[in-house]
């Protein structure tokens, strides 16, 4: 019997199990890794009161300064943590991206 699960609206426990895997690994070294946003965005990945990076940040387990806008067309993204943080947060970032331009 094969059971189709829509990923995108379980994303909060597809990471948290992501990060219960990761662990067993024992891979917990730290890193950093850079992504860039277009700087329109970067209101919008915050959000209001910081409450949508902070939600990513809580989900992630990575730690994420978004650095600020300098007039450039795109903003840097800095995300610290183990690989397994690293990642979960750059879905939940293109989760939200994709949330947001299909509004």
């Amino acid at each position: 019997m094969e059971t189709t699960i829509d990923i995108r609206r379980y994303y909060k426990e597809v990471c948290s199990s992501a990060l219960l895997i990761s662990t067993q690994d024992l891979d917990l070294s730290f890193t950093a890794k850079t992504v860039t946003i277009p700087s329109d965005l970067g209101g919008t990945i915050i959000g209001r009161g910081g409450d949508r990076i902070n939600r990513i940040r809580d989900e992630s387990g990575a730690q994420i300064q978004l650095e600020p806008s300098s007039g450039q067309e795109e903003r840097v993204i800095t995300i610290t943590g183990t690989q397994t943080q690293i990642h979960a947060a750059q879905y939940l970032l293109q989760q939200w991206s994709v949330q947001i331009g299909s509004l």
